[in-house]
């Protein structure tokens, strides 16, 4: 039954193995190929998205009008603030890599610390943009509900 190892069978495996090892970088080449072009259509689709959503909170936000508050200006416009806060929420970023990351990825020409990033959360000027961005969204759909969820299904009665 203990068969021992032959020189001969050692070289038909390390034949085979050659073969199968050819075999898979071969398949994971077509795969890194097939990669690249998903990679490049994905920042195809990422750049349009960016596009599309910096379209969307202008006209979002073209009507917003800033109530002018003590204490200093902001550095950001409300379509900045906005973009910032959706963009950090696609990332998953926290708030200080998101305001490390802003001047990289353009998304802001001023410097922000990530106190503004946390601030946005709370400014009622993106508020505003953001519900304009989400009646765009759902503009054509039938919606039997109030934003804290508590309005009665229409086979409710008052």
């Amino acid at each position: 039954m203990n068969k021992k190892l032959t020189q001969k069978d050692f070289d038909d495996f390390k034949e085979s193995i050659e073969d199968l090892i050819k075999l898979y970088k071969e398949s994971r080449l077509s795969k890194m190929e097939n990669a690249e072009e998903s990679e490049e259509e994905r920042l195809a689709r990422l750049r349009r998205f960016g596009q599309e959503l910096r379209k969307d909170i202008d006209e979002a936000g073209k009507f917003v009008k800033i109530k002018e508050e003590q204490g200093r200006k902001s550095k950001l416009t409300p379509q900045e603030k906005v973009y910032i806060l959706i963009i950090k929420e696609y990332l998953g970023l926290s708030n200080r890599e998101t305001a490390e990351l802003a001047s990289l990825l353009n998304l802001t020409k001023e410097e922000i610390s990530y106190k503004t990033v946390e601030r946005l959360y709370s400014d009622p000027d993106v508020f505003v943009i953001l519900y304009n961005l989400l009646l765009k969204i759902v503009g054509g759909l039938k919606v039997d509900a109030v934003m804290d969820g508590l309005f009665p299904s229409s086979d409710q009665a008052l």
